[in-house]
Protein backbone atom coordinates (compact mmCIF):
# COMPACT_ATOMS: atom_id res chain seq x y z
CA UNK A 1 0.00 0.00 0.00
CA UNK A 2 1.37 3.15 -0.92
CA UNK A 3 0.31 6.43 0.72
CA UNK A 4 0.71 10.04 0.11
CA UNK A 5 -0.41 11.96 3.14
CA UNK A 6 1.19 15.10 2.22
CA UNK A 7 -1.09 17.97 0.59
CA UNK A 8 0.25 17.85 -2.28
CA UNK A 9 1.66 14.86 -4.88
CA UNK A 10 4.82 13.15 -4.60
CA UNK A 11 7.42 10.91 -6.33
CA UNK A 12 8.22 7.26 -5.26
CA UNK A 13 11.56 7.32 -6.02
CA UNK A 14 14.83 6.28 -3.61
CA UNK A 15 11.55 5.72 -0.72
CA UNK A 16 12.28 4.26 2.64
CA UNK A 17 10.66 1.30 3.19
CA UNK A 18 9.63 2.51 7.30
CA UNK A 19 8.04 1.02 10.54
CA UNK A 20 3.93 2.57 11.33
CA UNK A 21 4.16 5.99 13.34
CA UNK A 22 2.40 6.56 16.66
CA UNK A 23 -1.01 7.31 15.01
CA UNK A 24 -1.39 4.05 13.17
CA UNK A 25 0.13 1.74 16.40
CA UNK A 26 -2.65 3.28 18.41
CA UNK A 27 -4.95 2.38 15.67
CA UNK A 28 -3.62 -0.95 15.23
CA UNK A 29 -1.76 -0.41 11.69
CA UNK A 30 1.17 -2.62 11.77
CA UNK A 31 1.42 -3.29 8.23
CA UNK A 32 5.61 -2.88 7.50
CA UNK A 33 5.16 -2.71 3.96
CA UNK A 34 3.96 0.56 3.41
CA UNK A 35 5.94 3.81 2.23
CA UNK A 36 5.16 6.89 4.41
CA UNK A 37 6.00 10.42 4.96
CA UNK A 38 6.10 12.71 8.06
CA UNK A 39 2.82 13.72 7.89
CA UNK A 40 -0.29 11.39 9.64
CA UNK A 41 -3.50 12.87 7.38
CA UNK A 42 -5.31 10.16 5.57
CA UNK A 43 -7.29 12.49 3.41
CA UNK A 44 -4.36 14.04 1.26
CA UNK A 45 -2.69 11.14 -1.28
CA UNK A 46 -1.48 10.84 -4.69
CA UNK A 47 1.63 9.10 -5.12
CA UNK A 48 3.67 8.41 -8.95
CA UNK A 49 5.81 5.04 -9.11
CA UNK A 50 8.18 5.87 -11.30
CA UNK A 51 11.17 2.85 -12.45
CA UNK A 52 9.31 0.11 -10.48
CA UNK A 53 8.18 -3.64 -11.65
CA UNK A 54 5.95 -5.50 -9.59
CA UNK A 55 5.22 -9.33 -10.08
CA UNK A 56 1.45 -10.16 -9.70
CA UNK A 57 0.44 -11.37 -6.45
CA UNK A 58 1.07 -14.88 -5.73
CA UNK A 59 3.14 -15.90 -8.82
CA UNK A 60 5.57 -18.49 -7.85
CA UNK A 61 9.74 -17.25 -8.54
CA UNK A 62 11.50 -20.34 -8.40
CA UNK A 63 11.37 -24.17 -8.10
CA UNK A 64 10.39 -26.26 -5.32
CA UNK A 65 13.21 -28.07 -4.09
CA UNK A 66 13.38 -32.12 -4.85
CA UNK A 67 15.10 -34.88 -3.56
CA UNK A 68 17.79 -36.56 -5.56
CA UNK A 69 19.72 -38.53 -3.14
CA UNK A 70 17.42 -39.80 -0.06
CA UNK A 71 19.57 -41.21 3.69
CA UNK A 72 20.12 -44.85 3.60
CA UNK A 73 19.25 -46.71 6.53
CA UNK A 74 22.29 -48.29 8.51
CA UNK A 75 22.89 -50.86 11.55
CA UNK A 76 25.61 -49.82 13.80
CA UNK A 77 26.98 -51.27 16.90
CA UNK A 78 26.29 -49.55 20.20
CA UNK A 79 29.18 -46.84 20.57
CA UNK A 80 29.39 -46.11 16.64
CA UNK A 81 28.83 -43.57 14.95
CA UNK A 82 26.37 -43.29 12.57
CA UNK A 83 25.58 -40.83 9.42
CA UNK A 84 22.68 -39.60 7.29
CA UNK A 85 22.57 -37.29 4.35
CA UNK A 86 20.45 -36.03 1.91
CA UNK A 87 21.16 -33.97 -1.81
CA UNK A 88 18.52 -31.75 -2.93
CA UNK A 89 17.77 -30.12 -6.63
CA UNK A 90 15.94 -26.86 -6.50
CA UNK A 91 15.64 -22.92 -6.26
CA UNK A 92 18.86 -22.01 -3.29
CA UNK A 93 19.66 -22.15 -0.41
CA UNK A 94 17.74 -24.77 1.22
CA UNK A 95 16.77 -25.33 4.49
CA UNK A 96 17.27 -28.42 6.09
CA UNK A 97 15.47 -29.70 9.45
CA UNK A 98 15.97 -33.46 10.42
CA UNK A 99 13.25 -35.34 12.48
CA UNK A 100 13.33 -39.00 14.67
CA UNK A 101 10.16 -40.51 14.64
CA UNK A 102 8.54 -37.75 13.32
CA UNK A 103 9.66 -35.11 15.60
CA UNK A 104 12.34 -32.32 14.94
CA UNK A 105 15.41 -33.08 16.19
CA UNK A 106 16.92 -29.55 18.30
CA UNK A 107 20.17 -27.73 16.15
CA UNK A 108 20.45 -30.86 12.92
CA UNK A 109 19.67 -28.05 10.30
CA UNK A 110 22.40 -29.33 7.92
CA UNK A 111 22.48 -31.34 4.79
CA UNK A 112 24.00 -34.29 6.68
CA UNK A 113 23.19 -35.36 10.10
CA UNK A 114 25.74 -37.52 12.07
CA UNK A 115 25.78 -39.64 15.38
CA UNK A 116 28.25 -40.11 17.30
CA UNK A 117 28.41 -42.74 20.28
CA UNK A 118 25.25 -43.83 19.29
CA UNK A 119 23.05 -46.02 21.71
CA UNK A 120 19.93 -47.78 22.21
CA UNK A 121 17.64 -44.94 22.52
CA UNK A 122 19.42 -43.46 19.40
CA UNK A 123 17.48 -46.35 16.90
CA UNK A 124 14.85 -44.98 15.39
CA UNK A 125 12.97 -43.95 11.95
CA UNK A 126 15.07 -40.73 10.57
CA UNK A 127 13.80 -38.17 7.65
CA UNK A 128 14.58 -34.61 7.07
CA UNK A 129 12.52 -32.25 5.31
CA UNK A 130 14.34 -29.97 2.53
CA UNK A 131 12.54 -26.15 1.94
CA UNK A 132 13.38 -22.98 0.35
CA UNK A 133 11.74 -20.25 -0.94
CA UNK A 134 8.81 -21.87 -2.88
CA UNK A 135 8.08 -25.10 -0.97
CA UNK A 136 9.21 -28.31 1.06
CA UNK A 137 9.30 -31.92 0.43
CA UNK A 138 10.73 -34.72 3.21
CA UNK A 139 12.97 -37.09 2.72
CA UNK A 140 11.87 -41.07 2.52
CA UNK A 141 12.20 -42.73 5.83
CA UNK A 142 16.26 -44.21 6.90
CA UNK A 143 15.83 -46.49 9.76
CA UNK A 144 19.13 -46.30 12.25
CA UNK A 145 19.31 -49.54 13.93
CA UNK A 146 21.73 -50.29 16.62
CA UNK A 147 23.51 -53.36 17.87
CA UNK A 148 24.57 -53.96 21.55
CA UNK A 149 28.62 -53.67 22.29
CA UNK A 150 29.74 -57.14 23.26
CA UNK A 151 32.62 -55.58 25.65
CA UNK A 152 34.55 -51.99 24.98
CA UNK A 153 37.41 -52.59 22.60
CA UNK A 154 38.95 -49.10 23.91
CA UNK A 155 37.67 -47.02 26.70
CA UNK A 156 38.19 -43.37 27.04
CA UNK A 157 38.57 -41.34 30.80
CA UNK A 158 39.18 -37.39 31.06
CA UNK A 159 40.45 -35.75 34.43
CA UNK A 160 40.28 -31.95 34.52
CA UNK A 161 43.87 -31.13 36.02
CA UNK A 162 43.63 -26.93 36.02
CA UNK A 163 43.39 -25.46 32.61
CA UNK A 164 44.16 -28.57 30.79
CA UNK A 165 43.12 -32.52 30.84
CA UNK A 166 44.84 -35.59 31.57
CA UNK A 167 43.42 -38.62 29.06
CA UNK A 168 44.05 -42.25 29.35
CA UNK A 169 42.51 -44.57 26.62
CA UNK A 170 42.43 -48.42 27.81
CA UNK A 171 42.63 -51.09 24.99
CA UNK A 172 41.58 -54.48 25.22
CA UNK A 173 41.72 -56.13 21.93
CA UNK A 174 40.33 -59.57 22.55
CA UNK A 175 41.71 -62.52 20.72
CA UNK A 176 41.15 -63.02 17.37
CA UNK A 177 40.47 -58.99 16.64
CA UNK A 178 44.13 -58.93 14.98
CA UNK A 179 46.45 -56.35 14.74
CA UNK A 180 44.95 -52.63 15.14
CA UNK A 181 45.89 -49.11 15.49
CA UNK A 182 44.29 -46.60 17.94
CA UNK A 183 43.27 -43.20 16.67
CA UNK A 184 42.33 -39.97 18.94
CA UNK A 185 40.71 -36.61 17.07
CA UNK A 186 41.23 -33.39 19.11
CA UNK A 187 38.74 -30.56 19.22
CA UNK A 188 39.69 -27.55 17.17
CA UNK A 189 42.38 -25.81 17.86
CA UNK A 190 43.72 -28.41 20.82
CA UNK A 191 46.63 -30.03 20.79
CA UNK A 192 48.67 -32.96 22.91
CA UNK A 193 51.40 -33.50 24.38
CA UNK A 194 53.08 -35.88 26.73
CA UNK A 195 52.41 -38.67 24.30
CA UNK A 196 52.88 -42.50 25.59
CA UNK A 197 53.26 -45.60 24.14
CA UNK A 198 55.29 -44.16 20.81
CA UNK A 199 51.73 -42.41 19.63
CA UNK A 200 52.73 -39.26 17.44
CA UNK A 201 50.70 -36.13 16.99
CA UNK A 202 49.60 -34.32 13.46
CA UNK A 203 48.96 -30.55 14.29
CA UNK A 204 47.70 -30.16 11.00
CA UNK A 205 44.75 -33.37 11.55
CA UNK A 206 44.52 -32.58 14.83
CA UNK A 207 44.83 -36.60 15.58
CA UNK A 208 46.86 -39.29 17.90
CA UNK A 209 48.02 -42.51 16.35
CA UNK A 210 49.22 -45.49 18.20
CA UNK A 211 50.14 -48.79 16.86
CA UNK A 212 50.42 -51.81 15.75
CA UNK A 213 49.11 -53.53 18.94
CA UNK A 214 48.31 -57.22 19.14
CA UNK A 215 45.06 -58.82 20.11
CA UNK A 216 44.46 -60.72 23.24
CA UNK A 217 46.42 -58.19 25.25
CA UNK A 218 45.40 -55.11 27.52
CA UNK A 219 47.51 -50.95 26.68
CA UNK A 220 47.02 -48.44 28.28
CA UNK A 221 47.62 -44.84 26.42
CA UNK A 222 47.98 -41.66 27.77
CA UNK A 223 48.62 -37.55 26.54
CA UNK A 224 47.68 -34.25 28.09
CA UNK A 225 45.36 -31.92 26.38
CA UNK A 226 45.90 -28.33 25.93
CA UNK A 227 43.44 -26.21 24.91
CA UNK A 228 43.77 -22.95 23.10
CA UNK A 229 44.09 -19.61 24.97
CA UNK A 230 41.21 -18.30 26.54
CA UNK A 231 38.61 -21.02 25.68
CA UNK A 232 35.55 -21.41 27.53
CA UNK A 233 32.38 -23.57 26.91
CA UNK A 234 32.20 -27.50 26.02
CA UNK A 235 34.57 -29.46 23.56
CA UNK A 236 34.15 -33.13 22.99
CA UNK A 237 36.96 -35.69 22.05
CA UNK A 238 36.48 -38.67 19.62
CA UNK A 239 38.41 -41.61 18.74
CA UNK A 240 38.32 -44.57 16.32
CA UNK A 241 39.87 -48.24 17.20
CA UNK A 242 41.13 -50.47 13.76
CA UNK A 243 41.91 -53.88 13.95
CA UNK A 244 41.40 -56.17 11.22
CA UNK A 245 39.14 -53.83 9.20
CA UNK A 246 36.81 -53.57 12.15
CA UNK A 247 35.82 -49.86 12.99
CA UNK A 248 34.68 -49.27 16.49
CA UNK A 249 34.35 -45.89 18.04
CA UNK A 250 36.25 -45.32 21.81
CA UNK A 251 33.82 -45.29 24.31
CA UNK A 252 33.48 -43.66 27.67
CA UNK A 253 34.43 -39.95 28.48
CA UNK A 254 34.19 -37.60 25.23
CA UNK A 255 33.72 -33.96 26.68
CA UNK A 256 36.13 -31.31 28.06
CA UNK A 257 34.86 -28.16 29.49
CA UNK A 258 35.87 -25.39 30.73
CA UNK A 259 33.14 -23.39 32.56
CA UNK A 260 32.36 -19.63 31.23
CA UNK A 261 32.18 -17.40 33.85
CA UNK A 262 30.38 -13.72 33.77
CA UNK A 263 27.06 -12.26 35.06
CA UNK A 264 23.67 -14.11 33.74
CA UNK A 265 21.21 -12.47 31.76
CA UNK A 266 17.87 -11.55 32.99
CA UNK A 267 14.86 -11.26 30.44
CA UNK A 268 11.23 -9.78 29.92
CA UNK A 269 9.00 -10.11 28.15
CA UNK A 270 7.23 -7.55 25.82
CA UNK A 271 5.50 -6.65 22.35
CA UNK A 272 6.96 -4.54 19.23
CA UNK A 273 4.57 -4.14 16.82
CA UNK A 274 2.07 -6.41 18.01
CA UNK A 275 4.90 -9.38 17.98
CA UNK A 276 6.42 -10.86 20.94
CA UNK A 277 10.01 -9.57 21.82
CA UNK A 278 12.10 -10.85 24.88
CA UNK A 279 14.46 -8.03 26.59
CA UNK A 280 17.50 -9.35 27.67
CA UNK A 281 19.53 -7.52 30.28
CA UNK A 282 23.43 -8.83 30.27
CA UNK A 283 26.62 -8.06 30.95
CA UNK A 284 28.21 -5.18 28.44
CA UNK A 285 30.90 -6.66 26.07
CA UNK A 286 29.38 -10.30 26.55
CA UNK A 287 27.46 -12.43 23.90
CA UNK A 288 24.54 -14.82 25.44
CA UNK A 289 22.53 -17.47 23.27
CA UNK A 290 19.09 -16.64 23.54
CA UNK A 291 17.14 -20.29 23.05
CA UNK A 292 13.32 -21.46 23.45
CA UNK A 293 11.20 -24.22 23.56
CA UNK A 294 7.34 -24.70 23.83
CA UNK A 295 7.16 -27.12 26.49
CA UNK A 296 9.21 -27.32 29.45
CA UNK A 297 8.02 -31.17 30.07
CA UNK A 298 9.44 -31.74 26.99
CA UNK A 299 11.95 -31.30 23.71
CA UNK A 300 15.33 -29.88 23.48
CA UNK A 301 16.25 -26.14 23.89
CA UNK A 302 16.12 -24.45 20.18
CA UNK A 303 18.65 -21.78 20.05
CA UNK A 304 17.28 -18.78 18.47
CA UNK A 305 20.44 -16.17 17.94
CA UNK A 306 23.46 -15.26 19.48
CA UNK A 307 23.19 -11.78 20.90
CA UNK A 308 26.03 -9.26 21.92
CA UNK A 309 25.35 -7.37 24.90
CA UNK A 310 26.44 -3.24 23.60
CA UNK A 311 23.41 -1.94 25.38
CA UNK A 312 20.60 -3.01 27.99
CA UNK A 313 18.43 -3.96 27.50
CA UNK A 314 18.99 -5.98 24.11
CA UNK A 315 15.70 -6.74 22.40
CA UNK A 316 15.07 -9.90 20.20
CA UNK A 317 11.81 -10.08 18.08
CA UNK A 318 10.57 -13.69 17.80
CA UNK A 319 8.26 -13.54 15.15
CA UNK A 320 7.96 -17.07 15.13
CA UNK A 321 5.94 -17.08 18.37
CA UNK A 322 2.70 -15.41 17.02
CA UNK A 323 0.76 -18.23 16.49
CA UNK A 324 2.21 -20.10 19.63
CA UNK A 325 -0.45 -20.92 22.72
CA UNK A 326 3.20 -20.16 24.90
CA UNK A 327 6.78 -19.80 24.88
CA UNK A 328 9.81 -20.31 27.35
CA UNK A 329 12.95 -18.72 26.89
CA UNK A 330 16.60 -18.66 28.23
CA UNK A 331 19.81 -17.21 28.16
CA UNK A 332 23.07 -18.92 28.13
CA UNK A 333 26.24 -17.05 29.02
CA UNK A 334 28.57 -18.08 25.59
CA UNK A 335 31.39 -15.95 25.80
Amino acid sequence: ELRNDASFPITANANYWGEPTTTELNQNQVNLSRIYDKIDNSSYGLVTIQNSRFSPMGQVIGTSPSITSQPQSQTVTAGGTASFTVAASGSTPFNFQWRKNGNSIGGATNASLVLFNVQAGNAGTYTVVVSNSVGNVSSAEAILTVNPASSPLATRAIIKNGSSFAISVAVSPVAGAGTGFIEEVLPAGFIATGISGGGSFNGSTGKILWGPFADNQSFQLTYTLQPPGGFQGNAFVSGTAYFSGATIAITGDSLVSMAVTGAPATLALTKVYGFRAVLINGEIGRTYRLEAKDNLNSGAWTPLADLNITQNPRIYLDADATEKSQRFYRAVLAQ
